[in-house]
């Protein structure tokens, strides 16, 4: 049992929680959600669902491709994504470690750009200066998944309902107990996410006993 839920949560921790392994490596710039600009939330007068959609994340990129693969016009160049032959075709509009390509982006005409709250915050203010519509997202919790998914599918004019139920498949013969797990997602330095964290909060909805949920500091980890 217990190793069937350990895989669970690895295989989640590994295709579900880009961002926050995007916030311990990513050196793009960092800034506050710009004011006025609630996260998960688009930045639009603009009710008609987007058709040309630009991910700047690989989480979104891969919740986008679920919900309408047709609609997913721009991806991040990340190895997570560029290594998945389902995105074989679609242009990536960054490299590993460096901002968004705008030029590339805006060459694609898309009608929604959805990209990381303090990781594209500046990009996402000069798309909205050309009239782009945007989406922050900020993924640091299960609830907050399933919340960014149903908003998602809201702008694709798409059902987000088997998606999410496919979400709770991970839920099911979950244990009451498990032994005490101590998670690493760096070496160097030695981070290990506590339970203010995307990967702490899901350790927490699998019943794993984490030795450093409660180790708070400034950050998530």
């Amino acid at each position: 049992m217990y190793k069937t839920l350990f895989s669970r949560t690895a295989i989640l921790l590994l295709s579900l929680a880009f961002t926050a392994c995007s916030a311990v490596t990513s050196p793009q710039i960092q800034q506050s959600t710009p004011a006025g600009s609630p996260v998960n939330q688009p930045q639009t007068t603009n009710s008609e669902s987007a058709q040309k959609v630009v991910a700047l994340t690989p989480l979104t990129a891969d919740i986008i491709h679920q919900l309408d693969p047709t609609k997913l016009v721009g991806i991040p160049g990340s190895k997570l994504v560029s290594s998945n032959p389902k995105f074989t075709g679609i242009t990536a509009v960054t490299a590993e470690r460096t901002p968004p390509n705008l030029e590339k982006i805006i060459a694609l005409k898309p009608d929604l750009v959805v990209g990381a709250s303090r990781f594209h915050d500046q990009t996402m203010q000069k798309l909205q200066q050309l009239g782009i519509k945007t989406l922050l997202t900020q993924v640091d919790s299960w609830k907050s998944l399933e919340e960014l998914t149903t908003t998602l599918a809201k702008s694709l004019n798409t059902n987000p309902e088997l998606l999410l139920k496919c979400y709770q498949t991970f839920l099911a013969d979950i244990p009451n107990q498990s032994p005490d797990t101590l998670v690493l997602v760096s070496r160097q330095p030695i981070l290990s996410p506590n339970q203010s964290s995307w990967a702490g909060d899901l350790l927490g909805k699998f019943n794993v006993k984490n030795v450093a949920a409660q180790l708070q500091g400034d950050s998530p980890v």
